[in-house]
């Protein structure tokens, strides 16, 4: 952008997928008061800086690639995000607390205990985002219970993985429990 002197800018708000803008700065490191326009009486060049904050949530995925048939599923699991996700959590708790979370990124697990299993991703900007199939898990108890005559909290099925084309049911690890 140009601008004369007697006439001042009023400057644009810029946009960026995955950003918000913060404003401009003076300073390289976008430090001190944003800058909205230059005045008409300023002279002379002038570099501005523009502050992008992140405000993406990262992506966290969740495939299989094993057998289904074997008592052990091998998961892979991916998080990305703009400026690089930083920790994750992947177990059986939809709602983990921050000591829980392992630093760096997930890459392969195995899952031989039954359950609903969930991959929280969290990024530098602190934005956190997951995949888990609770829901697919309890639509899957309801439908065996139904089909099966069965209460369906004695169907101890679980859904893996990403809501989607990538989870699966280890059906090995699938029981029902029943009491005389």
């Amino acid at each position: 952008t140009s601008y004369k002197y007697l006439t001042g800018v009023t400057l644009d708000t810029p946009s960026k997928t995955g950003y918000t803008f913060a404003g401009y700065f003076t300073t390289s490191d976008c430090s001190g008061t944003a800058i909205t326009k230059i005045s008409n009486t300023q002279t002379g060049n002038i570099t501005l800086y523009a502050k992008w904050v992140d405000s993406a949530k990262p992506t966290a995925k969740v495939t299989t690639t094993s057998n289904l048939k074997t008592g052990t599923q091998t998961a892979t699991l991916t998080c990305s995000d703009n400026i690089g996700v930083t920790s994750y959590y992947w177990g059986t708790k939809n709602n983990p607390t921050a000591s829980e979370f392992t630093t760096g990124t997930p890459s392969t697990k195995s899952v031989s205990t039954a359950g609903t299993y969930y991959l929280f991703c969290k990024d530098a900007a602190g934005n956190v985002n997951s995949a888990g199939t609770s829901l697919d898990t309890a639509r899957l108890q309801l439908m065996i219970g139904h089909k099966l005559c069965i209460n369906p909290k004695n169907i101890h099925a679980y859904v893996i993985g990403e809501h989607g084309d990538s989870e699966f049911i280890p059906w090995s690890n699938a029981n029902i429990s029943l009491q005389n």
